[in-house]
């Protein structure tokens, strides 16, 4: 430590860690720690004998690691406190909880305006007073200190039955590993089958949050220390595709963080187009407005060139495109435009909310672009794409690397109510800082009685002022499974293309090995490779009728998919073929890998 450099506070970071179930019991990945970084990733490419499930084919969890940092009174990062340090001592302390049985139904996002939001009544209303505390699925505060420990396992009753939430362990350097649950959801109640896609009376899941905090000692001096919150959530199914809103937009924007006067193509502009463009190897649907050859293939060499092309002569080909963006004001119903995806308002047909649109920040973004009002200097699209492991940032950049790479993976919307987290994210009450959660002295326990209107839930004094353990992802459908087997392809009133929801974290139709390895063949001539290139496969096949909410044949999906969750595949990126039999196709290609198969 350099002379003037004293260490007066500290902060754990990520300030929002991300932590995903899986059924293996004792293989698990770390989450990436610096933005673009997967699992398994080398020099910017990701080996191919990385498997996100073990030998057994059970899916592995991924685990949120936390680190300290200690800042000088100017708020300069001095250095990242670990116990290699022997004038450090740090105890780790986690209080998750998930109380989703206790908490009221989602029908529909609570801030949408008046006329759409909707009331609530509660989860489990049959279960009355002090035996509403069964429901609460609490393993209580749990510490952790030294190097390369392994605590115990954190486990809260469900209607007196045991529910594993996971475990702590630190690294070997002191740091917090958090690993979540198994991805278990049940019943204790026989011949209760689930039967709506977010309200399930007297079922439980194991998806979990709440605070991360530590106590830090230097030289024997208590050092104050921010405390940082972790959520557990389903795994993402396609781990190298980030969402097009992402939640760390979300966050920076909550926070009222504006954005760049002037944007820059490779890291404001493009990630949106290309985001778009990767979403083709996760939906018939958006492969065909946005895949290989179709009219809007943003990553088409001549289509990228043209958008980062910032000069006058191109003004009116941005300005076109730019059009084609929904506005995020939710004015007017605009049906017909970008992103094909369904909005928090769906079950309000021709509303302008129930298709969604881009955050506002990003809508700014892409009218400056669409002005020629963007920085392109040194664009490159091959050094864009090289991530960097967090140890190869400034020191002074790393906790903000952190921050990034933990949200960036996450949706930022549409909330219906969403898969990892929902609507309450985008509510500035919530937060005390950029990325910190306001935190309650302990379990909140909030009742207001039989009914949650949307009034009560965006009041100064209601259930968004501060959050306990379970506080986030109370507000997620029970179990997470149903919803996720409901939100598959969606029929509305529009003919052509069906929008989606959520294919980042949940595929729809993927690319097969089967057909991959059929593309990868020299000896299959070139037009029967690209039929095999265009052959997707429904990515829930064999699970049952997935698809909208409504009273129909979807009921035996969201049944089935509470087991079948940890046979479907991981969809990865692999290399395309490079022999001059195909050298039309794409040179690298989203494939769905590690599927175990199920009666389809």
């Amino acid at each position: 430590m350099k002379a003037g450099e004293r260490i007066v506070r500290a902060a754990i970071y990520p300030g929002i860690g991300i932590a995903r179930v899986g059924n293996s019991p004792d293989e698990f990945f770390i989450g990436a720690e610096a933005p673009g970084m997967l699992p398994g990733m080398k020099d910017g490419v990701v080996d191919e004998q990385f498997r996100y499930k073990d030998k057994k084919n059970r899916v592995k969890r991924q685990a949120a690691r936390f680190r300290i940092y200690g800042f000088d009174a100017s708020g300069k990062v001095v250095k990242e406190l670990t116990l290699d340090d022997k004038e450090v001592k740090i105890t780790w302390s986690v209080h998750v909880a998930n109380i989703k049985a206790n908490w009221y139904q989602f029908n529909n996002a609570m801030d949408l305006p008046i006329e759409i939001a909707m009331d609530a009544v509660q989860r489990n209303n049959k279960i009355f007073g002090t035996d509403r505390q069964q429901l609460l699925i609490d393993p209580g505060a749990h510490s952790i200190s030294g190097k390369d420990k392994k605590g115990a396992e954190l486990v809260g009753q469900f209607l007196d039955h045991d529910v594993p939430l996971g475990e702590l362990r630190t690294d070997e350097k002191g740091r917090l590993i958090f690993l979540g649950g198994f991805g278990y959801s049940s019943s204790p109640v026989y011949a209760n089958d689930i039967s709506n896609f977010s309200n399930n009376n007297y079922w439980h899941d194991d998806v979990s949050d709440g605070p991360v905090k530590a106590r830090v000692w230097i030289k024997g001096v208590e050092v104050e220390t921010e405390s940082a919150w972790v959520v557990v959530a389903p795994p993402k199914f396609a781990p190298g595709i980030a969402p097009i809103t992402p939640l760390y937009n979300l966050g920076l924007e909550t926070w009222g963080v504006p954005p760049p006067q002037r944007p820059s193509f490779a890291e404001d502009i493009f990630p949106i187009f290309e985001r778009l463009s990767l979403m083709q190897w996760l939906s018939d649907n958006q492969d065909m407005v946005h895949g290989w050859k179709a009219r809007l293939d943003f990553m088409n060499p001549e289509f990228l060139a043209r958008l980062a092309d910032n000069t006058p002569k191109n003004a009116a080909f941005r300005k076109r495109l730019f059009r084609r963006f929904r506005n995020p004001n939710y004015a007017v119903y605009e049906p017909d435009k970008l992103p094909v995806i369904l909005g928090d308002g769906i079950d309000y047909p021709n509303n302008p909310r129930s298709m969604f649109a881009v955050l506002p920040g990003q809508y700014q973004v892409l009218k400056d672009w669409s002005n020629g009002n963007f920085n392109n200097k040194g664009w490159r699209r091959e050094v864009h794409r090289k991530p960097k492991p967090l140890e190869e940032y400034p020191l002074q950049e790393q906790p903000a690397a952190m921050d990034r790479a933990a949200l960036e993976p996450c949706l930022g919307g549409p909330f219906h109510p969403g898969i990892e987290v929902t609507w309450p994210m985008r509510q500035k009450r919530l937060y005390s800082g950029l990325f910190r959660i306001k935190a309650a002295a302990g379990l909140t326990n909030q009742d207001y009685g039989p009914l949650l209107t949307p009034e009560m839930a965006m009041s100064e004094r209601g259930p968004l002022s501060a959050s306990g353990p379970g506080d986030i992802t109370r507000w997620m459908g029970l179990p997470w499974q149903s919803d996720a087997a409901s939100c598959q392809d969606v029929y509305v009133p529009i003919d052509f293309p069906l929008p989606v929801w959520w294919p980042v974290v949940l595929p729809i139709n993927v690319l097969t090995e089967y057909a991959y390895t059929q593309i990868m063949n020299p000896k299959l001539v070139a037009d029967q490779r690209e039929k095999f290139f265009g052959w997707r496969r429904d990515w829930t096949r064999g699970v049952g009728d997935v698809g909208y909410h409504a009273e129909g044949g979807y009921t035996e999906a969201m049944i089935h998919m509470v087991q079948d969750w940890k046979s479907l595949g991981f969809v990865v990126e692999r290399k395309g073929p490079t022999d001059r039999g195909a050298k039309e196709l794409p040179d690298s290609l989203f494939v769905e890998t590690e599927r175990q198969e199920l009666d389809a």
